[in-house]
């Protein structure tokens, strides 16, 4: 239930910061280079989102359909009859949040299968469905009594455009095989290019940066926080990454404190490339009921990527057009 005044509360606070954000911009270089009031702009619009309950429940219903095969993963729905702006009901989720559960009952748990399910349901979210939970923090995540993932809270979610799921899979395939080289082409092809950009520069310091995370062992590499820190590098270069690439940073951030709550031995980096080859084939299948052949075609002519994980870590270009799986 939402608190009394909280809009305008809300609407006041924004003024200030828009007044503070607009002199950064203006008369600072680090505002011109990080554009607090676009920043700004798109966290205003995220919270009038999230204080519209009658949006969250149709995110609820969204979600739940696009996870109903996933057989351990819940998201409770909506009572639409009880349901207002201002009012969220929806079914009780009997359990507890990860974070109340205590050492003996997170070794009874069945962990391992919880947390290579829940990023498989990840995965699907951003490269499939273009819909993803967004703020998956341990909070929002319960384990239930018949021990299954329940999400809750979905007043925040991140949407992807099928261009855009493309380029994530990339980049997120390139940084889990620790590929700082490609990663660094495909954030460039991304992104929007201020005047004073250094390609040299940022191309060093991304291949810097993955080179570095790969020698402290693959299994170490979190993904989530090598997306921010390629989104930092990119500022400080003048490369405007798109605001989707930092959301999906900042949630693979959080997945991958779950995944260790759930298995400690649990590796991230393995998960995506397990479940990657399958979701691209499952994308290449919606492509083409859609109707898109025609379309895929000529992508495919532009693109030529094989994006399969190789024997040697890395991606090739096919000499000539031919199927692939995305």
């Amino acid at each position: 239930m939402q608190r009394p005044n909280i809009r305008q509360q809300i609407a006041e606070d924004f003024e200030v910061l828009e007044q503070i954000a607009g002199f950064l911009d203006s008369h600072t270089a680090f505002g011109r280079r990080h554009r607090f009031l676009v920043i700004l702009q798109e966290f205003r619009l995220t919270i009038q989102q999230e204080l519209n309950y009658e949006r969250e429940a149709h995110n609820l219903i969204a979600l739940g359909k696009n996870l109903k095969d996933f057989k351990l993963i819940q998201v409770p729905q909506p009572v639409p009859d009880y349901c207002t702006r201002s009012v969220l009901t929806m079914d009780e989720v009997q359990g507890q949040k990860i974070t109340a559960l205590g050492p003996l009952a997170l070794r009874d748990l069945k962990g391992a299968p919880l947390a290579e399910e829940l990023f498989k349901a990840y995965l699907q979210q951003v490269l499939v469905d273009g819909l993803f939970h967004a703020d998956p923090h341990p909070g929002n995540v319960f384990v239930t009594n018949e021990g299954r993932i329940a999400l809750i809270d979905l007043g925040m979610v991140g949407h992807t455009a099928p261009a855009m799921q493309e380029n994530l899979l990339k980049i997120l395939l390139s940084i889990s095989e620790g590929n700082g080289e490609t990663a660094a082409e495909i954030a460039i092809q991304m992104s929007e290019k201020l005047d004073e950009f250094a390609a040299p520069e940022f191309r060093r310091r991304i291949a810097q940066l993955v080179a570095l995370r790969r020698d402290q062992g693959l299994e170490e590499l979190n993904v989530g926080r090598s997306l921010l820190e390629v989104s930092c590098i990119a500022q400080e270069n003048g490369l405007i990454v798109p605001s989707e690439l930092v959301l999906i940073g900042k949630t693979m951030l959080q997945l991958d404190q779950i995944g260790r709550i759930l298995d400690s031995e649990f590796d991230t980096n393995a998960s995506i490339r397990r479940n990657v080859a399958a979701l691209m084939a499952r994308q290449m299948r919606k492509d083409i009921t859609q109707g898109s052949v025609f379309g895929a075609l000529l992508e495919m002519k532009d693109s030529r990527w094989d994006c399969l994980p190789g024997s040697t870590g890395s991606w090739t270009r096919s000499p000539t057009p031919r199927w692939r799986s995305r």
